[in-house]
């Protein structure tokens, strides 16, 4: 079954307890570890119904850019009725998977975040397309937040969804040219860990 939530645009907005998978946590930390600034471009990969985009949209203003992916037409479609109710005009959304090429030019975007996503099955097995795809449409210097839940308790063993720690992530995503520059536990075994598009 498909994750769904049955509220009204507005309240995709105003509600503050869990709206979204781990719930909305700390967006002023996690743009400003991102680095993110008025004017910039923003990536919110895997996007949900949007809360993120819409707090980014506010932090980047009119001169910036959201770019809002996500493979479930329905949840661009809950995106696409918050904007016309807030009536944003800085936020594009798209149908997109994050398993093949993503829609965006080289070097398009400032800042790119994946929250509650890198865990999903079917997605681990192809990191090695997605995170190359990153790099390509990140800025030099660029950064990358992901956004996961500490599950390094459960044993090695298991399938890698199951046990996404940061170190986990920084092993696979280093090798494609980022350096890891920050981690912060935003909430009880939720953590934010911060990668950085290094040269080439």
């Amino acid at each position: 079954m498909k994750w769904r939530i049955n509220n009204t645009p507005d309240s995709i907005i105003n509600r503050k307890d869990e709206p979204c998978r781990f719930g909305v946590l700390n967006s002023e930390l996690i743009f400003s570890s991102l680095q993110l600034e008025e004017g910039g471009c923003f990536v919110d990969a895997g996007c949900g119904p949007g809360e993120y985009s819409v707090l980014a949209a506010r932090h980047v203003g009119e001169a910036g850019s959201v770019i809002a992916l996500d493979r479930d037409p329905w949840m661009i479609e809950q995106l696409d009725k918050t904007i016309a109710a807030q009536t944003m005009t800085n936020i594009y959304p798209q149908v997109a998977d994050l398993r093949d090429t993503l829609p965006l030019k080289d070097q398009q975007a400032d800042a790119v975040l994946i929250s509650a996503v890198l865990h999903m099955p079917g997605l681990s097995d192809r990191w090695r397309i997605l995170f190359p795809e990153l790099r390509r449409i990140l800025q030099e210097g660029g950064k990358l937040g992901i956004i996961e839940k500490n599950n390094a308790s459960v044993p090695v063993g298991h399938p890698l969804h199951l046990r996404l720690s940061p170190e986990t992530i920084a092993e696979n995503i280093i090798p494609y040219g980022f350096g890891q520059c920050g981690l912060i536990e935003l909430k009880e075994n939720i953590f934010l860990i911060v990668f950085e598009k290094r040269d080439s």
